[in-house]
């Protein structure tokens, strides 16, 4: 590892692709004015139906800068940014009935349907998903505001409420970030949890146990791979390259998830020990700012083994990648950055 440096081929190579992968910093304002006319649009609706729109924050990647502009669809790449907008309603309407939170979701539907009558939507179990033509995608996720301006209630498609709050996880990842940028060196956070979504997108699309088509099986959900990020930030950092820091992520996230240890937070909930964690769940992964949100809480040992896998085989080919490189012989570097990334990364890393 002493001999990587910001000149390394491997380093080069996987800066590239980072930034091929990102959405294009030239379209930001473009999409937040698309953004901008989504809630008008959809606001608007809801209020004609009575409904008081408490507040339309910025949410997920976009608000941390973590996002894809492309996705990993078997071996080939898919165009599209998605974009979580949440649109936070008062508990009672204008007229001073009681919202029902179980009918959140089918009214936001009908709301997305009527304001974009000719774009594509589908319905997820906590979101509308809205599609336009420019490979933007919109989640539309309602949510019930509560008296802490800075705590929502999240309706899932079961009638499942979930207590969460959308500026404590943007704080969550965007603090992480800003720590990383004191650290000498290209290599950020956010940077580190884009490239993992993408090495996600690819071993999933490679998986007999996860799928992102087959709706009898899981997919490993962006949430899981960051939270899974956050806690290789904080245990090792980021180093001055990609190849080390990646290296030693996966590393550590290999022994983690093959132990079964589980991944939790103290930035918002100051007293969790893993003492208080329920012992009959196989792995916990804990929602950073609602503990009792076990993310991965319907596991099974089949899964858990897959992504111990996933990360070990990685951290291997990873370490032959940046032998090789070491060796000056890039063409097989190459290679092993290839089995980790797909056949993308070939394409697209020079």
């Amino acid at each position: 590892m002493s001999n990587l440096n910001t000149k390394s081929k491997i380093h080069v190579r996987m800066r590239n692709f980072v930034d091929w992968i990102a959405p294009d910093p030239d379209k930001r304002d473009a999409v937040e004015q698309h953004r901008k006319g989504v809630k008008e649009k959809v606001s608007a609706k809801a209020e004609e139906d009575r409904l008081i729109i408490k507040s339309m924050p910025k949410a997920g990647s976009f608000a941390k800068k973590t996002g894809l502009r492309r996705y990993k669809r078997g071996d080939a790449e898919q165009e599209g940014q998605d974009i979580d907008q949440p649109f936070v309603v008062e508990p009672t309407d204008s007229e001073g009935n009681k919202v029902e939170g179980s009918k959140l979701l089918d009214k936001f539907d009908n709301y997305v349907g009527s304001a974009y009558p000719d774009s594509e939507k589908e319905r997820t179990k906590r979101s509308i998903k809205l599609k336009f033509s420019s490979a933007i995608y919109f989640d539309i996720v309602p949510m019930l505001a509560t008296k802490n301006d800075e705590e929502q209630v999240i309706i899932q498609s079961n009638g499942d409420e979930v207590t969460s709050s959308v500026q404590k996880h943007n704080s969550f990842t965007r603090d992480r970030t800003d720590d990383s940028n004191q650290v000498k060196g290209r290599v950020k956070f956010n940077e580190c949890v884009r490239i993992l979504k993408w090495w996600n997108s690819h071993h999933t699309s490679q998986s007999a146990v996860f799928s992102l088509t087959d709706n009898t099986k899981k997919e490993v959900p962006s949430f899981v791979i960051n939270l899974l990020a956050a806690k290789a930030y904080d245990e090792i950092d980021v180093c001055e390259t990609y190849p080390e820091t990646l290296f030693k992520w996966f590393g550590k996230l290999a022994s983690l998830v093959r132990n079964s240890r589980p991944i939790f937070f103290n930035d918002y909930t100051k007293n969790l020990k893993e003492k208080d964690l329920d012992d009959t769940i196989l792995w916990s992964v804990i929602d950073p700012v609602t503990s009792d949100n076990v993310v991965t809480r319907k596991w099974d040992g089949a899964e858990i083994d897959e992504l111990a896998q996933w990360l070990e085989e990685s951290r291997d080919a990873m370490a032959r990648a940046i032998r090789y490189d070491g060796d000056g012989e890039d063409a097989k570097s190459l290679e092993w950055l290839v089995k980790i990334f797909g056949n993308s990364f070939k394409n697209h890393c020079d």
